[in-house]
């Protein structure tokens, strides 16, 4: 599922734009395809003041709340933690 509506984010440069947007969809894309309903849902809105993007995915088993990857060690990335240092570069909040 994509709904894009009126959210601006042309202040966030590209290389940014892609490291949040594209981490994230890859993890979702990744955790959807081991769950049984297989769904990704991207959402970009503007909520009061805030240009937001919401990227959730099914899963069958709960993720841990920390986000610590499920991975075996040596085959998971840096994806969250660019995610959230490049939010943070802007002031954004990430969970």
């Amino acid at each position: 599922t994509l709904a894009f509506r009126i959210s601006n984010l042309s202040f966030v440069d590209d290389f940014d734009l892609v490291t949040i947007l594209g981490n994230a969809l890859d993890n979702a894309l990744e955790a959807a395809a081991t769950s049984t309903e297989k769904k990704t849902t991207v959402v970009t809105k503007k909520v009061n003041t805030y240009d937001t993007s919401i990227i959730s995915n099914s899963c069958d088993t709960v993720p841990d709340k920390n986000l610590k990857t499920s991975k075996k060690k040596g085959e998971h990335g840096l994806g969250l933690k660019s995610i959230s240092k490049t939010i943070k570069k802007y002031g954004g909040d990430f969970e």
